[in-house]
């Protein structure tokens, strides 16, 4: 026999059967491995299923808590303006019309319109938007009292339009419908409709009786609407004449069903989970939840109070649950409730007005909460049994190899694996330039071609991730990735384009770094630059500067953005929104900080990296640039947080916003008309629609634009943009035509 067999046979001895051996033992090895990983990973999703679960009903508690305070403090104001209302000798009288005219059409003077949340029933149980009017309110009388003996009262209600009408414009998908009931039988509501039944009287209802009765502000898990039929809850408070006795009720109602369907579109919950708001009952015979308001309550007469049902359930997890809210413990808990596993997340949320704890609840199917969890499983099983098969595959063809190279030469074999061994140990110690000669064709002399292809892949790799680290220092993540994969966008070099420019100030933030020790200073501008920056990023936007406490944003480059401007009017509005959650959490810390005075702008500027290859700044340069500066500035001459320019304005579609003035900057001869960016709702506001008609005689010059800020003024005394004008025409300026010598 040859030596050439004697090595093969020797092979085979020493390698290929210890290597069989080993494999199969792998094999076991790796399938228990693998099952056990996969249990390990489910029992740990479960655990983060169940955090996560907590989170989301502490946030949705959160969220509700939020509305209950609005409603709480609305329902204040609204009283006070009842009491002032019944106390003052000369009233203002609103839009208001009987109920029996919005029935009978006798209110063209106003506008009425479909509503898209209020709906009845027709005779043939189809739901018909209902009619109403957001300009006047309705007054409903009770059976038995006549127009002429309560005409004072009548006047008297018209008053609250504006009150009415300003709480439901700011908050429409919370407040369903705002009304006071008083003692002598006349009813207001808002907005105006009809469809009250004839012997309706709100001194009745149990939300007027409840409130009388405890004397202040109290919730009532759940009414039926005398109009719609529909299931609502209602927060009512007493009002009281000046010398003490009660005056009636005024109340607000709220839409829980559709609170708790935007909770459960929320947590994405299926439709086989159920959402209620519950109060513990453990003193009764069996531990129970008391119901007070959930998606599937059926309406009922409306003369009637629905009946809050109880909940019992005999299983040792449930009477936890119920101790967990009577103590006012949130938790997540898992056990079988009508022929399925459950598992029921809670959060308390409020104490009713007899000091009980109240609770979210949300129960969702447990196949629905560990669905991904048996996905991952058997996403690892899959994975273990793709590696066996891919480790059985190597054998064989190593087993091949090991034997192919019996009839080779010892050098044949050795020479180049010893190359490709001491080649790697370059190649770790950072040697990217190394390469292995290819000697031959086979499966040696391909590793080594791919040895010699893996080197410059991994340099590139290195300097991908290099340049990605540097670019998410300007842009967003999402934008520094297409950038790291498109590098010739960011030559050295620079283009002119139409932009959006974002410049940001903190007001007195100098004299509070002055004032403050570095450890303490730092933290806060830290945490607010934090803040800023991911809004201009969440809006794709580049941060140019950041310079001290100030940012400069920019949008539109290196990638083309069409709407940059609006994304910029956007970014201002966020900006805006974060600042004033940021002074109110840091004042509650004890640090006082200013307002973010913010200036928008849009134009042509030069943009691109301005340096060399080694040491580059990606900014823009021009005019466009600089207004964006001056305009933020400008600020705080109006007493405004944003200020946008006409050229930004215009690009916007929709754009709601008051006119600041025309401005001449500083370094400017004309003037740049100026805006301070309103939402839709700010923008039909009484006040706003008063100041632009004040502004509107100003800017004609007419002598009565003076009169008319001082009449505004003397309703909304906060206005400092519009206290600004009343100043300049007081000292004799015209028109709207605003010099300013600073910046």
């Amino acid at each position: 026999m040859q030596i050439r067999g004697k090595l093969l046979i020797l092979l085979l001895v020493i390698a290929v059967t210890p290597l069989l051996f080993v494999t199969f033992y792998g094999f076991a090895t790796v399938r228990n491995m693998g099952n056990t990983l996969a249990e390990q990973i489910g029992d740990g999703l479960q655990q983060r299923m169940k955090s996560q679960l907590q989170l989301m009903v502490q946030y949705n508690v959160r969220m509700l808590a939020q509305k209950q305070e609005l409603v709480e403090a609305w329902l204040q104001v609204l009283a006070d303006s009842v009491e002032d209302a019944l106390r003052k000798k000369d009233i203002f009288s609103g839009s208001s019309y009987l109920a029996e005219d919005f029935d009978a059409g006798r209110v063209s003077a106003v506008r009425i319109q479909a509503s898209t949340r209020h709906f009845e029933k027709t005779q043939t149980g189809r739901l018909k938007p209902l009619e109403i009017s957001t300009e006047a309110q309705v007054i409903k009388l009770a059976p038995d009292v006549e127009p002429d003996e309560v005409g004072d009262s009548i006047l008297r209600m018209s008053a609250l339009t504006p009150t009415y009408k300003s709480g439901y414009d700011r908050h429409p998908d919370l407040f369903y419908w705002i009304y006071t009931s008083l003692e002598n039988g006349v009813h207001s509501s808002f907005p105006g409709h009809g469809g009250y039944p004839e012997d309706y009287d709100g001194r009745n209802r149990s939300w007027y009786k409840k409130a009388v009765a405890v004397g202040d502000t109290v919730w009532n898990s759940l009414v039926i609407d005398a109009t719609t039929k529909q299931a609502i809850a209602t927060a009512s408070r007493p009002v009281f004449y000046p010398d003490g006795r009660l005056a009636g009720v005024t109340a607000i109602d709220v839409p829980v069903q559709a609170l708790l369907n935007q909770v459960r579109l929320r947590v994405k919950a299926s439709e086989n989970s159920s959402v209620f708001i519950a109060r513990a009952e453990p003193s009764l015979e069996q531990s129970s939840l008391q119901l007070l308001a959930s998606l599937d309550v059926e309406p009922t007469d409306w003369r009637q109070v629905p009946e809050s049902r109880l909940l019992a359930i005999d299983h040792p997890v449930f009477e936890s649950l119920v101790n967990d809210i009577a103590a006012g413990t949130s938790g997540v808990k898992r056990f079988p409730y009508e022929g399925e596993e459950t598992v029921w997340a809670y959060g308390i949320f409020q104490n009713d007005f007899e000091k009980r704890a109240v609770a979210l609840v949300i129960v969702f199917p447990f196949a629905d909460v560990v669905e991904q969890v048996q996905k991952a499983k058997d996403y690892v099983i899959s994975q273990t049994l793709g590696l066996i098969s891919v480790v059985g595959v190597f054998v064989i063809v190593l087993t091949g190899l090991v034997i192919a190279a019996a009839w080779g030469s010892s050098r044949s074999i050795t020479e180049p694996v010893t190359d490709l061994a001491r080649a790697a140990q370059k190649l770790a110690q950072g040697d990217f330039q190394i390469r292995v000669p290819v000697r031959s064709k086979d499966e040696i002399g391909q590793l080594s071609s791919v040895f010699n292809d893996i080197a410059p892949k991994l340099l590139d790799r290195m300097k991908v991730r290099e340049s990605l680290a540097h670019l998410r220092r300007y842009f967003s993540p999402n934008l520094a990735k297409q950038l790291t994969e498109n590098p010739e966008l960011l030559g050295v070099g620079g283009e002119r384009r139409e932009m959006s420019f974002v410049f940001t100030d903190l007001a007195g933030f100098t004299g509070l770094v002055e004032a403050s020790r570095p450890d303490q200073i730092i933290p806060v501008l830290n945490e607010y630059l934090d803040g800023m920056t991911r809004i201009v990023w969440q809006r794709e936007g580049t941060i140019d500067k950041v310079v001290g406490d100030a940012v400069h944003a920019m949008f539109g480059a290196p990638l083309d953005q069409p709407d940059h401007a609006l994304r910029a009017v956007l970014c201002a509005f966020d900006m805006d929104r974060y600042s004033e959650s940021f002074r109110a959490k840091m004042k509650e810390r004890g640090t006082e900080v200013g307002i973010t005075r913010i200036g928008v702008n849009t134009g042509i500027a030069t943009v691109g990296n301005f340096g060399s290859e080694l040491m580059f700044d990606y900014t823009a340069h021009g005019d466009a640039v600089n207004t964006a500066a001056r305009l933020e500035g400008a600020n705080k001459y109006f007493g405004t947080h944003i200020a946008v320019s006409e050229y930004t304005a215009d690009l916007v579609d929709n754009f709601f916003g008051r006119p600041i003035g025309k401005l001449v900057l500083k370094g400017r001869s004309s003037g740049l008309k100026t805006f301070e960016p309103l939402s839709e709702a700010e923008y039909h506001s009484p006040n706003v629609q008063a100041y632009l008609e004040a502004y509107d005689s100003m800017a004609n010059k007419d002598p009565v634009a003076e009169e008319k800020f001082r009449e505004l003024l003397e309703i909304y005394p906060n206005d400092s943009l519009a206290q600004f004008h009343l100043d300049r025409l007081t000292a004799g300026e015209t028109g709207d035509t605003v010099i300013l010598t600073g910046k």
